[in-house]
């Protein structure tokens, strides 16, 4: 279904049967062109190695995928050309019924956080996932593909704290050059009574309006 929500299969005609138990399918348009078939119509699908078992599914949908700009290839030779989508039932079905043939299931589960992920495991495990099954995360190649970000993140903050450092040492420097040429503005206000904290208060002040 990925690649329907990706866009790239796009539904040209019908749709997907929302029961996933039916014996139905979806094929794509190359195929459906180059056997004539319509949605409605049943295709039978026949085991190689025994004939005689066969299963009937109905075309519920037909499907496009939608051409690469830097392809100079046809949509013929496409990669969902001779691809039948059905359902679980169905592949269980057939696998069922010949051992000799390979199956492989790879249901997907999207989590909203990676700090779930070891209690989805133990949850899937502990309702009798089988121990021909394995449960694998793409965490490591998300970390890989997010590291930049994060590096960038963590430039950034290093940089905008070395920058409050070197800005405030400047700032006690100017001020302390700034009270050295105010000796005069001092002694004035402390001998018409402004106490010392006053005074510094002063001074505090114009600096945090200089500093933000």
């Amino acid at each position: 279904m990925s690649d329907f929500i990706s866009g790239k299969y796009v539904i040209s005609e019908g749709s997907i049967d929302d029961d996933f138990t039916s014996d139905t399918c979806i094929i794509s348009y190359e195929l459906a062109t180059a056997d004539d078939i319509s949605v409605g119509d049943k295709i039978t699908l026949i085991n190689p190695n025994d004939e005689e078992k066969t299963y009937e599914l109905e075309v519920t949908g037909i499907y496009k995928q939608e051409e690469d700009e830097d392809s100079e290839m046809g949509s013929m030779f496409s990669n969902s050309a001779n691809m039948i989508i059905t359902n679980k039932t169905v592949s269980k079905k057939i696998s069922d019924d010949d051992e000799a043939l390979r199956v492989t299931l790879s249901p997907t589960f999207v989590l909203t956080s990676k700090d779930v992920i070891e209690d989805f495991t133990k949850e899937v495990e502990d309702k009798g996932l089988s121990e021909y099954y394995s449960v694998e995360n793409n965490l490591d190649l998300i970390n890989s593909e997010t590291a930049s970000i994060t590096n960038v993140s963590n430039f950034a903050l290093v940089f905008l704290i070395v920058t409050l450092i070197i800005g405030g040492v400047v700032l006690f420097v100017l001020n302390m050059i700034n009270v050295r040429e105010r000796k005069y503005e001092i002694g004035v206000l402390r001998t018409i009574g402004m106490k010392k904290s006053l005074v510094c208060s002063q001074f505090v002040v114009e600096l945090l309006i200089v500093y933000i």
